[in-house]
């Protein structure tokens, strides 16, 4: 029988007990963070409003899409220059690195807002064709079941593509590279830790879900608002939790032996280690 794990006391021995503890200690600052994403996402949400009133934009055609969509991913790279700062604060608040919101979130969006603008226009360009597609699957003469078929389809490409973009971010925070670089280990371990990570995500994408699939614009957005001002903050520091959780079974512990486990506590044991 294999003896149990010892931990230094005083510091969380697992991500979910420091989630825990951010919660606690740290609520302020969470709001604060989903405050300021919210504010980041005025333009788009002032775009959504401004096409679901105007008659042409509410068409069901490739023009419509084009513009609506285009324009939304446009905007929804402003809201990604919210979550630069945003990770970068969780990551130092994670790490014990000092961290102060104010200064981090302006740090983040300096030195990973390009990147992070990217990453959201390309996920807003994935929509649009997402778009594009259902609308040619609807015009298809085909069995309807057949339709519906390949409409799961597309959505299912879809949020794989949007779930490896949200890995990205964390990936973008913690190392160096490009887009393409990053966009192949974040292919790598979303993957790898897909099961585990699926609510996460999910979690992460509740505005557009909810955009998307309940029919009633305006209550939609409704709900958008008022989860603003925690939904923000909250999923960012659990998508970072979760990340960090995967780089340490994965990557630190081989490849950055002084980030595996940092700012949870110190093993003085030995056996196996919590998940």
């Amino acid at each position: 029988m294999k003896k149990p794990v010892l931990y230094e006391p005083g510091k969380p021995i697992n991500r979910f007990q420091m989630l825990g503890n951010i919660l606690r200690r740290h609520l302020s600052e969470v709001m604060l963070v989903s405050l300021y994403c919210f504010i980041f996402s005025l333009p788009l949400l002032g775009w959504v409003i401004f096409s679901i009133n105007v008659d042409f934009l509410r068409q069901d055609n490739a023009y419509a899409i084009l513009i609506v969509d285009g324009v939304g991913a446009l905007l929804l790279g402003v809201l990604g220059l919210s979550f630069a700062g945003g990770m970068l604060f969780f990551k130092k608040l994670i790490f014990g690195e000092g961290a102060s919101l104010k200064e981090d979130f302006a740090q983040g969006i300096r030195r990973n807002g390009g990147l992070f603008f990217l990453i959201f226009l390309v996920v807003g360009a994935l929509y649009l064709l997402l778009h594009l597609g259902l609308g040619i699957t609807a015009g298809m003469e085909i069995d309807g079941a057949w339709k519906s078929v390949l409409a799961g389809v597309e959505y299912a490409v879809f949020f794989l593509l949007c779930f490896v973009h949200l890995f990205m971010l964390s990936e973008a925070t913690m190392f160096e590279g490009g887009y393409f670089s990053l966009l192949a280990s974040s292919f790598r371990l979303c993957f790898a830790s897909l099961l585990k990570g699926l609510p996460i995500y999910l979690m992460v994408m509740l505005p557009l879900l909810l955009f998307e699939f309940l029919p009633f614009p305006y209550f939609n957005l409704a709900g958008v608002l008022v989860g603003a001002f925690f939904h923000f903050g909250f999923s960012l520091a659990c998508l970072t939790l979760f990340c960090n959780h995967v780089y340490d079974r994965s990557v630190f512990k081989t490849q950055y032996p002084e980030l595996y486990r940092k700012g949870l506590a110190k093993e003085v044991g030995e056996g196996e280690k919590p998940l």
